[in-house]
């Protein structure tokens, strides 16, 4: 069965897990003592999440990166941007309680916020409640030209008390506008009223939010953002894609991300029918019992044997009986592709190249193995390692 235990992070740790079988990482990058922990090897299996989402660059000691195909690009090789083994879940992998009763106040605390900062229910307010460390350079222009280019916009930033110099630094980045707000951070109830207060919010690039993002789609707001300018996983990208919202305000330039806050900004028509159906479709984000499920299917798979992954989506082959040369050829390089995807069982396997034979006649095809699904992959690394002991599979 599954378990949540806390761990100490100390020596003693390696005790508290000694007959795990699956051990999940829900964050590494967050506290250092759980990514030291992360360079060893506690359980026969490791999993890294996305809650602070970004490979461990561990791939000796954390074995898979649970995603989702609504983050990531649909043909991406993930082997570029992950040392673990990239799984591709269908949902994003989440149960998420919708926040309601504590975390749902009157509309008048939103309006308020709008007195507090001496706005009309017209004037476009963007909110950006991320903490400051994800403020990039990229990111000014982005605030610079909405407040510049509309007198009555304002931008409101939150932050934490606790980190003033991320704050100085900031605020002198942004030439201390005037009309860049930065507010202690609100919690609780004060905190869904600022989001229900706000016109539009901002997910930021590089760098991205995610619980930010399913709290504001929770009062039905919407957020702007670039997943092709985000270095880490697109979350508020993949939750719009989950929610099958039609023309979701997702861009993938600078220029394009401010025309349409302002578009958004400027027709409320619009704006609201993104929101209702935002409204309409979030029972299948939050409380989503698909992820439970896929969850448990992957942990039974990945638990079997309890040993570490034998295999990586990427690999080669040898195939004798033919020379570099003729294997060059597209019209042979098809009949390899066709011979390789029979002996993956009809897995999508992709030939990266085609080299002559490091031992013997014959040609060493690399290949990569397409399918995101954890127990097609290992049948098919199976597969082709037995090609590799008995090329005759190939006939």
């Amino acid at each position: 069965g599954a378990l949540h235990r806390p761990m100490d992070m100390t020596l003693s740790s390696r005790t508290q897990v000694q007959d795990v079988d699956v051990l999940v990482y829900a964050e590494l990058g967050m506290r250092a003592r759980a990514l030291t922990w992360a360079h060893a090897r506690l359980a026969p299996v490791q999993v890294l999440f996305w809650g602070h989402p970004h490979t461990s660059g561990l791939p000796d000691s954390i074995d898979y990166f649970v995603s989702s195909d609504g983050f990531e690009p649909p043909n991406d090789d993930l082997s570029r941007r992950y040392a673990e083994q990239a799984v591709r879940f269908a949902t994003p992998g989440i149960y998420f309680r919708r926040p309601q009763n504590l975390y749902a106040p009157p509309i008048s605390d939103g309006a308020a916020f709008r007195r507090q900062l001496n706005m009309t229910d017209t004037d476009p307010l963007y909110l950006c409640p991320q903490s400051l460390p994800k403020f990039h350079p990229a990111f000014d222009e982005v605030l610079l030209r909405l407040v510049s280019e509309d007198a009555r916009a304002k931008v409101v930033v939150t932050y934490d008390p606790k980190k003033a110099l991320w704050l100085h630094v900031l605020q002198g980045r942004l030439g201390h506008h005037p009309r860049i707000v930065f507010l202690p951070l609100a919690l609780g109830d004060k905190f869904f009223g600022l989001l229900r207060a706000a016109t539009l919010l901002l997910d930021p690039f590089p760098f991205g939010g995610g619980v930010t993002t399913l709290e504001a789609f929770s009062v039905c707001r919407l957020a702007v953002t670039a997943p092709s300018l985000q270095s880490v996983v697109a979350l508020a990208a993949g939750f719009y894609r989950r929610l099958n919202i039609a023309d979701a305000p997702i861009v993938d330039s600078v220029d394009a991300y401010v025309k349409r806050a302002q578009e958004l900004a400027a027709d409320a028509a619009k704006r609201g029918a993104l929101e209702a159906a935002v409204c309409r479709a979030d029972g299948n984000l939050f409380n989503d019992d698909e992820s439970v499920e896929e969850w448990a299917a992957f942990l039974r798979r990945a638990s079997s044997g309890a040993a570490p992954a034998p295999f990586s989506n990427t690999g080669s082959t040898t195939v004798s009986g033919i020379s570099l040369a003729a294997a060059s050829t597209p019209a042979v390089q098809a009949v390899l592709q066709d011979a390789i995807w029979r002996v993956a069982g009809g897995t999508d396997v992709e030939i990266l190249g085609v080299t002559a034979a490091a031992r013997g006649s014959g040609v060493d095809v690399s290949y990569r193995i397409t399918s995101p699904d954890l127990a097609a992959s290992r049948d098919v690394a199976e597969r082709l390692a037995d090609v590799a002991a008995n090329p005759a599979l190939f006939d």
